[in-house]
């Protein structure tokens, strides 16, 4: 405004020059501003990119759980069935405890 009032002042140049100070300065100021927001945006994907990871990580490890837990279940479920397989095809005998080769003892022995 002023310059449009006094252009052949003698500080015209000085007010010029901290004019285009002003100007180069807000230029950088929305620069950096332009810069941190994309940073922030990068680091945002990043984040949001490392989360995902992560989540993929646990659930890969859930489902290798389940499986190993799955393979264990089924192994135990085999053996039960082999055992009661086993148990159904042995032959089995009545099994009396029986009286042959014993000592008779006709008196009590005496403890000092």
């Amino acid at each position: 405004m002023f310059l449009r009032i006094a252009p052949d002042d003698p500080q015209s140049a000085r007010i010029n020059q901290m004019i285009a100070l002003i100007r180069a300065e807000l230029d950088k100021r929305a620069a950096d501003a332009v810069a941190a927001a994309e940073q922030e945006k990068k680091r945002q994907e990043e984040e949001a990119a490392l989360k995902a990871e992560q989540d993929r990580l646990a659930a890969q490890k859930a489902a290798e759980e389940t499986a190993l837990k799955a393979a264990e279940e089924e192994r135990r479920r085999k053996l039960l069935e082999d055992v009661a397989n086993s148990l159904q095809d042995t032959s089995t005998e009545n099994m009396t405890s029986g009286t042959e080769d014993t000592i008779n003892y006709d008196s009590e022995p005496e403890l000092d």
